[in-house]
């Protein structure tokens, strides 16, 4: 499970390396393994969105920082047990 005590660095590491990032907009897109994305997101010092919500069907997940709206979001079966995820984001302010 990923919340026991012996991935607890990985998380923390993470969430540090996330925090040392200049200012928004930040995208953080990874195969987490787990439907916990609290064990990051509440370690972090910006509040991030999740753009699939419940983590998909395999643990994958897309985070994004304010000043980002989503535009448009796909997925697409692949060979692989993990779909392709495409995300077009708008930047706040961008008029194209």
């Amino acid at each position: 499970d990923a919340r026991d005590r012996e991935f607890e660095g990985i998380w923390r590491t993470l969430a540090e390396e996330l925090n040392r990032l200049p200012a928004d907009p930040v995208v953080v897109s990874g195969d987490f393994n787990t439907k916990h994305l609290d064990l990051i997101t509440a370690r972090l010092d910006r509040r991030v969105k999740r753009v699939i919500g419940n983590a998909g069907p395999t643990g994958d997940d897309i985070l994004y920082g304010s000043g980002l709206t989503v535009r448009a979001f796909t997925i697409t079966e692949t060979f692989s047990d993990h779909p392709l995820f495409s995300v077009e984001f708008v930047v706040r302010g961008d008029l194209s």
